[in-house]
């Protein structure tokens, strides 16, 4: 096992088998059982039941084919008080079906480690060991900052070039003391092809240096590397495996007080540096995603993003908009677009969709209550944004409200609001008036998010309360598909975690609400709850943690118990196995399409999907073993697949044809004396990650323009088109918004514009991952370096610890 499939953002889409096919969607509602099974080749005689649209959750009572059985209560693994008053604590699992945890807990100051101390569990967390002596027999003082391989695993000495490593998951361990004496321990950046390959900085001398054999080595990359920021492992999927970037600074513009740096690249043996593009030239600062490399530059303190694709050279993205830049902010990533936030001089944020190669944006979302911005796992296409609502741009906003899409940017609605509240009184709230809205970041239940997994398709779970704007008192709500429709599934604010691919769902009231004894679980997505005593002690859960990839059905409440003195970590860890029915048979699937509810339609972004699932009603126990099956068909194109093109812009706001944007000059191809014949656009282009074929193609691809010498004005070639339609009536076929793309991963990556001490501008690289997964958790850690981890705090009402971010 590699090591970057400890990261929990690399077990995106794990569970999904796709089979991206290019002939018309089978029709599956007609298909004889043996079609069926021919289709998703199971490898048992599996019945395959097909459900239209919204239609799913009505009929999906009426065929099931087994009586209800008796299930039992789930059990309680184990209960182990830590004795540890740290304030902080941070859960490791180990590789994949192993019954290892580590607990590292600790407390600071000012983000300096006071005290710290390790344990581990060899049997699923029922039970704990303190480990400290075996890495040191003085205090430890561990980095939260760790390294795990599939048994490997390293932390680094918070106090000291030192670390502490194991090659048996945490049974025995060594120590390494770093022959540079300068090197700090937590700026180690681990490579995730090499477990035992790393960067480290000096700070005290500016220079970047390289190991080979965990520390007890090193080589020196370059001097005048300025910041742990500065430096990156190139992506091994687009570069040389080792290949490292970095940014070095000019020693006489750093004593100036003002200074740029440049960017270069080293392979090995790491002989002889090279800068990435000499076209480049002098900028603030980098970061690296997927295939993409973005760069700022601050000009006169007005901020430039420019974008590298591919290894290609670097091109400035061109980002429309009315106020000067001060910082981005690159929040979703994959190899067909990217999302921006954009922060403009009046601390306002609006969010940008790219096409491939990440040069050409358009307006998505304006003034975006940063950073509320979740991708929705599972399923392609979905984004949740939370947005101010102004009378005046210029004045305060007045209130907030939270948006959805299902074709990733193209269109932007309201959350449709339930119709019933959980004791089926009725919901009287319509839309634009009143809508359902739900807590991300920026409240004060930015623990909890928006919850999705790939794992369970379909199924967000999120806080929210409906009204004509986000209000405190939140209760629990849940869509089953996708976001299309939701319901009220418990009163008040939980921590809460999904298990067994979806079929298990495990809320413990979080730290808003009381301490409890009791925890709540459902196996049939929430259509109904059970109550289970956990603790004989009433318990603040700030934790409801399960294995990484949410297969198992073993589910640990990390918290404290309030009739403790002094309050120290407690954890208790529950089965839930016995609470199925038994074991899921063939009958026990069906097939799932999301679909788009404004158009009534299976095709978004192109693709006709089809997911198998667990029917809801079932409370059966899917296991480890399953592999989920998705067969995805291309859609004839139609206007829905399109937006409005770079220099274009709706009639209307964000509806209306698309129609030239006067605001923004693009380049007259006939200027350049080589050019006769260009290509130009008709005012709209294709959503990136759209995979449509064929229907409206013709109609709004770019037309051939010839370049008329004597007048130097353009004059329009004949071009075809499509039955029924006409260059004139283009702008009036559809209304949308902006780009849209097939999600791959789940990490958010920040480009910050910061100011230093000498007055650099910098970009750093930061995490928020998934906010949700119990009332506690502050993040999972999706980056590419990072470990396979879940952070704990008692608390979040102390300024003066470190920020809530890995």
């Amino acid at each position: 096992m590699s090591l970057g499939s400890w990261c929990l953002s690399c077990m995106l889409l794990a569970c999904l088998s796709l089979a991206i096919g290019r002939s018309p969607s089978p029709d599956l509602s007609s298909g004889s059982p043996s079609q069926l099974k021919s289709l998703w080749d199971r490898e048992d005689n599996k019945k395959f039941v097909h459900l239209e649209k919204s239609e799913v959750f009505k009929q999906i009572y009426s065929i099931r084919s087994k009586r209800k059985a008796q299930s039992g209560l789930p059990v309680i693994h184990g209960d182990y008080p830590f004795d540890d008053i740290n304030r902080y604590a941070k859960i490791y699992y180990s590789g994949d079906n192993s019954p290892v945890i580590m607990v590292l807990t600790y407390s600071l100051n000012n983000n300096i480690v006071l005290s710290s101390n390790l344990y581990r569990s060899v049997n699923y967390g029922q039970s704990f060991d303190l480990i400290n002596t075996r890495l040191d027999s003085h205090e430890l003082k561990l980095s939260k900052d760790v390294h795990v391989g599939n048994t490997n695993v390293v932390f680094a000495d918070a106090t000291s070039p030192k670390i502490f490593y194991s090659t048996d998951e945490g049974s025995t361990w060594q120590s390494q003391t770093f022959s540079i004496s300068t090197i700090d321990g937590r700026s180690l950046i681990w490579n995730t092809r090499h477990d035992q390959w790393a960067l480290a900085h000096d700070s005290t001398n500016s220079i970047l240096y390289l190991t080979k054999d965990l520390g007890k080595n090193w080589i020196s990359l370059s001097q005048n590397v300025d910041l742990p920021s500065d430096y990156q492992w190139g992506n091994p999927d687009y570069y040389e495996s080792g290949s490292v970037f970095y940014n070095t600074y000019d020693p006489a513009d750093k004593q100036q007080g003002n200074y740029t740096v440049g960017l270069y690249v080293q392979t090995p043996p790491y002989n002889n540096p090279t800068e990435v593009d000499p076209n480049l030239g002098r900028h603030d600062a980098f970061v690296m995603v997927g295939p993409y490399i973005f760069v700022q530059k601050t000009v006169n303190d007005v901020a430039s993003l420019y974008t590298s694709y591919n290894k290609g050279t670097f091109k400035k993205a061109m980002i429309p908009a009315e106020i000067p830049h001060q910082a981005y902010y690159v929040t979703h990533i994959d190899e067909l677009q990217a999302l921006v936030i954009v922060e403009d001089k009046r601390r306002q944020y609006n969010l940008y969709l790219s096409g491939k190669e990440g040069v050409y944006f358009s307006l998505s979302v304006p003034d975006l209550i940063f950073p509320d911005l979740e991708v929705i796992q599972g399923v392609n296409g979905t984004l949740i944004a939370n947005q101010y609502v102004r009378a005046d741009p210029s004045q305060l906003a007045d209130t907030k409200r939270t948006l959805i899409t299902l074709d990733n940017g193209g269109n932007w609605e309201l959350v449709t609001p339930p119709d019933r509240y959980q004791n089926s009184t009725t919901v009287n709230c319509n839309p634009p008036e009143c809508s359902l809205h739900l807590h991300m970041s920026t409240t004060e239940y930015s623990r909890l998010g928006v919850f999705s997994l790939d794992s369970a398709p379909g199924l967000i779970i999120a806080h929210g309360t409906i009204g004509n704007q986000l209000s405190d008192d939140p209760d629990l709500y849940l869509s089953r598909d996708g976001g299309v429709t939701w319901e009220q599934t418990l009163v008040g604010s939980w921590g809460v975690n999904v298990a067994d691919h979806g079929g298990l769902i495990v809320a413990a009231r979080d730290y808003h609400q009381q301490s409890s004894t009791d925890i709540m679980y459902t196996c049939n997505e929430g259509q109904s709850w059970q109550d289970f005593t956990f603790s004989s002690q009433p318990m603040t859960v700030f934790g409801v943690i399960t294995e990484p990839g949410e297969y198992t059905t073993t589910v640990s409440l990390y918290g404290v118990k309030t009739s403790v003195s002094p309050r120290v970590w407690d954890v208790v860890t529950v089965n839930f196995t016995a609470s199925f029915e038994r074991t899921c048979i063939a009958t026990d699937f069906y097939i799932w399409q999301p679909w788009d509810d404004r158009t009534d339609t299976d095709c978004i972004l192109g693709a006709d999907v089809s997911i198998e699932r667990r029917l809801p009603n079932t409370c059966c126990l899917i296991g480890t073993g399953y592999v989920r099956t998705v067969l995805v068909t291309t859609c004839a194109c139609t206007e829905e697949d399109y937006d409005c093109d770079y220099g274009f812009k709706h009639s209307d706001g964000f509806v209306g044809p698309c129609i030239r944007d006067h605001d923004f000059t693009l380049d007259d191809p006939c200027l350049n004396d080589n050019v006769v014949t260009y290509m130009k656009s008709t005012g709209y282009r294709k959503i990136p990650g759209d995979i449509c074929e064929k229907g409206v193609e013709d109609t709004f691809k770019k037309q051939s323009f010839s370049c008329c010498a004597s007048t130097g004005q353009p004059t329009a070639l004949p071009v075809p088109q499509a039955a029924g339609q006409s260059t004139a009536a283009l702008g009036a076929l559809f209304a949308l918004t902006l780009f849209g793309a097939l999600i791959l991963i789940a990490v958010i990556v920040v480009l910050v514009m910061k100011h230093s001490s000498l007055r650099r501008r910098y970009l750093q690289l930061m995490t928020a991952g998934e906010t949700m997964g119990g009332g506690g958790i502050i993040s999972f850690v999706p980056s590419t370096e990072s470990d396979n981890s879940t952070l704990l705090q008692h608390d979040n009402d102390d300024e003066d610890d470190e920020p809530l971010k890995l």
